[in-house]
């Protein structure tokens, strides 16, 4: 059927809105066997597209998918070729983790141009900051790890740890409390798999819904804080489904509002009365992150403007754009455009999952 649309005239190397040709959507989905296909019909496998400036190695890479990348480097394409960020293949497969990349390419006498952003000790006033996709996130603080809105579209590919956004018991396991906090039911928010850990000692669960689960989960309802002396969580109601989280844990404060969006550009609606009532609990944020896009959504404008006036109100000192459902560009986009519109707070735009930072609060 696949190689019967290239056959009545598809293009092999058609590219869509966002500057992907078929290569690049096939090695960055992993896809050996429509990587194949695509070359048995013309399609060039050594362009860099114009979204990241990256060729289907480096998507290989940067994904974990080694046979792909296998497959690229027997096709002969441009293994040191550099992306958009000065970055070449090695340097991704070194950034993430992939260590089975990084020894193939190698045997290749790939150089790396780039030093890898590794794990560095994070101290009692510091967090790191790791992004793992589409909303999801993890703060790590010298006591605690918590972990939002965790979410993979497929499993995990060999060599994948948290340099990769992939959870692991190595990274789970010891003396710091973890927590997953789960905004809503929707399925690129809530990973059952986040389950396979709940044997660990240290690990619990808050959900902004009921997941039919019989391991001991808490349960968030909108504006009922839940108060410990190590954590505190206050939820908000959603406009979507399910609630949105300001959490408090070692000094640090952070806002993940699940899918609570802005709907009307006139700002009126239930989207202001949450943000005005996290206001009203005198909090300094210090990590806010925020969706800007999705289908669901509608109006991004809208979201935009909803944004903006959110960071009026709250005042955060670092801001993380989220939700792109797989295009990270979108991040620098808005990001870019929220500094050319005055806004110098602090921002990050990660660009695949396991891009991370430390941040000293």
């Amino acid at each position: 059927m696949r190689s019967g649309v290239l056959n009545f005239g598809c293009e092999e190397n058609w590219q869509d809105n966002i500057t992907q040709m078929p290569s690049h959507l096939a090695a960055e989905n992993g896809s050996l066997e429509m990587l194949k296909l695509l070359a048995e019909h013309g399609a060039i496998l050594n362009k860099p597209d114009v979204r990241k400036g990256r060729t289907p190695l480096h998507y290989a890479a940067a994904g974990g998918y080694f046979d792909v990348a296998e497959y690229l480097l027997e096709s002969g394409v441009d293994y040191n070729a550099l992306d958009t960020y000065n970055m070449n293949p090695l340097d991704l497969a070194s950034r993430y983790g992939y260590e089975n990349i990084q020894s193939l390419l190698l045997k290749y006498d790939a150089k790396p141009v780039t030093v890898s952003a590794d794990f560095q000790d994070i101290g009692s006033d510091d967090c790191r900051v790791i992004y793992t996709g589409h909303s999801g996130w993890v703060i790590e603080t010298s006591e605690h790890i918590l972990i939002f809105d965790y979410w993979k579209r497929t499993d995990p590919q060999e060599g994948a740890t948290i340099k990769s956004g992939c959870l692991t018991r190595e990274f789970l396991e010891g003396d710091k409390s973890v927590s997953f906090l789960v905004s809503h039911i929707h399925s690129d928010h809530y990973d059952p798999r986040i389950f396979e850990f709940a044997d660990l000692p240290n690990v619990e669960y808050f959900f902004g819904f009921d997941p039919n689960r019989h391991e001991e989960i808490t349960l968030l309802n909108a504006r009922e804080p839940f108060l410990r002396d190590d954590l505190e969580i206050y939820p908000i109601y959603s406009n979507d489904t399910g609630v949105g989280i300001l959490v408090e844990v070692d000094g640090l404060v952070i806002f993940h509002p699940g899918d609570h969006a802005n709907r009307n550009r006139d700002l009126s609606g239930d989207y202001l009365p949450e943000i005005e009532y996290l206001k009203s609990l005198n909090k300094d944020i210090d990590l806010a992150f925020m969706p800007i896009s999705g289908c669901n959504f509608r109006d991004h404008e809208a979201v935009r403007i909803g944004v903006y006036k959110t960071l009026d109100i709250l005042q955060p000192k670092y801001f993380m754009p989220m939700h792109s459902g797989g295009n990270e560009a979108r991040y620098s986009e808005f990001n870019l455009q929220l500094t050319q519109d005055g806004y110098n707070l602090d921002k990050f735009s990660a660009k695949d999952p396991g891009d991370r930072f430390i941040y000293s609060y």
